[in-house]
C-alpha cells in the first residue's frame, strides 16, 4: 500500500538524520576526548603535528599506567576530522536531487567502518582490548561495513524500481 511505503520512506529519512546527528555528536565527543586526555594516538616524534601531554596527565595515573611521555598523534583530533568531513559528506548527500533515502544511513556504516577500522592503528592505548589480531573498535568497523553494503545495495535497488523520490514525497519538516 502506498501509505507503507511512505511509512518506510520516512522511517529511512528518520535514520538518515540520526546518523548524520550522531556522526557530528561523536566528533565532538572526540574533541572531548582530546581535552580530556582518554584517548591519545601512537608516538611520532618525526610527525611535524603531535602533541605532548604534561607529566601530570591524569587518565594513566588513575589506572596505573606505564605510558611513555613524547610526541603523540592527535589521535582524537584527527577522529574528529573524519567524523566531521563524514558528517558533510552524509549531509550533502541527503540533501542531494534526486533524495535516496537510506542513501546516507549506508554510506554512514559503510565510512564509518573503514574509518574506525583505520583510525584504530594510530591510536594508542595499552588498555584497549584486542580480540585476535585486531582490537574490538577494528572489529567493530568490519562489523559496520557489510551492514553498510547491504543497505546500501537496498537503496539503490529501491531507487532502480522506483525511481529516485520527489520533492513532493520527500519534504523536509
Amino acid at each position: 500500500s502506498s501509505s507503507s511505503a511512505a511509512s518506510d520512506v520516512y522511517k529511512r529519512q528518520a535514520l538518515d538524520r540520526a546518523l548524520i546527528a550522531f556522526s557530528a555528536g561523536a566528533a565532538v565527543l572526540r574533541i572531548g576526548c582530546f581535552f580530556h586526555g582518554c584517548c591519545y594516538g601512537i608516538l611520532a616524534p618525526e610527525f611535524p603535528c603531535t602533541v605532548t601531554y604534561p607529566e601530570t596527565w591524569i587518565i594513566p595515573k588513575i589506572f596505573n599506567m606505564e605510558i611513555p611521555a613524547g610526541p603523540r598523534l592527535p589521535f582524537p583530533l584527527i577522529a574528529a576530522g573524519f567524523l566531521l568531513c563524514m558528517t558533510v559528506i552524509l549531509w550533502v548527500i541527503y540533501r542531494g536531487v534526486p533524495r535516496l533515502p537510506g542513501l546516507p544511513a549506508s554510506l554512514f556504516f559503510f565510512l564509518y567502518g573503514i574509518g574506525r577500522f583505520l583510525l584504530e592503528f594510530i591510536r594508542d592505548e595499552p588498555e584497549r582490548l584486542v580480540l585476535g589480531t585486531f582490537t574490538v573498535g577494528q572489529w567493530f568497523g568490519l562489523v559496520c561495513l557489510p551492514i553498510g553494503g547491504i543497505l546500501l545495495i537496498r537503496a539503490l535497488r529501491r531507487a532502480a524500481f522506483t525511481g529516485p523520490a520527489s520533492f513532493d514525497s520527500l519534504k523536509q519538516p
